[in-house]
């Protein structure tokens, strides 16, 4: 079941999420994956974790509880916003792709053959596992220094310091994002790239 859930889940993310950022502008796909990513529902998920923890002693209950929960309110999100989409006006479905893009459309087999795929596949497994790794480690290592539940006071609100690192977590996470996606529109990608990789290593290490 968990698996079948994984695979439903993951199906229906890949369907938006591969819609909504096939976008021309990079600000415009970094927004799409801040949405992606729920950071606004994720903050609210934050900040309800340790109380959900306290309130049940059962991790399978608890757990249950909180996808069906989470996966009513993101399904009946979806479904209304669903309702706001449009067809796009006819001077935006007929814009000229812009010359910094290809306009080349490359069949599966093409892509497969193509060296640069790997690099990228690899690039963002690597990227992915760092960022998983240290979002995982956040709690651990919470836990082991005897911080997890010392109560901190930032920006006008107050939350144990576990709690509190994975909230400030999800925001710039999330509004890193479309950040970058600006920032690539206006000095490239290459540039932008190995800003953001570097930023990542020092966040990382540090």
């Amino acid at each position: 079941m968990l698996y079948f859930g994984a695979a439903l889940g993951g199906i229906g993310t890949g369907c938006v999420y591969g819609t909504c950022v096939g976008q021309r502008a990079e600000v415009v796909s970094g927004q799409a994956r801040l949405g992606r990513r729920y950071h606004g529902g994720g903050l609210w998920r934050g900040s309800r974790a340790d109380h959900r923890t306290d309130r049940y002693h059962d991790q399978f209950i608890r757990l249950r509880a909180s996808i069906l929960v989470f996966g009513l309110i993101q399904g009946g999100i979806v479904f209304v916003m669903a309702w706001l989409l449009l067809v796009p006006p006819a001077q935006l479905a007929n814009a000229v792709v812009k010359p910094t893009q290809t306009a080349h459309g490359y069949t599966p087999a093409q892509v497969l053959r193509s060296p640069v795929f790997y690099v990228m596949y690899i690039m963002f497994v690597l990227i992915a596992s760092g960022g998983l790794t240290m979002a995982a480690s956040m709690a651990p290592i919470a836990k082991d220094l005897k911080i997890d539940k010392i109560p901190v006071e930032l920006f006008g609100m107050a939350m144990p310091a576990l709690g509190f690192a994975l909230f400030l977590n999800r925001i710039f996470d999330g509004v890193g994002r479309p950040f970058f996606g600006w920032l690539s529109d206006q000095i490239g990608r290459e540039y932008t790239m190995a800003l953001a990789f570097f930023v990542g290593a020092c966040a990382l290490f540090t």
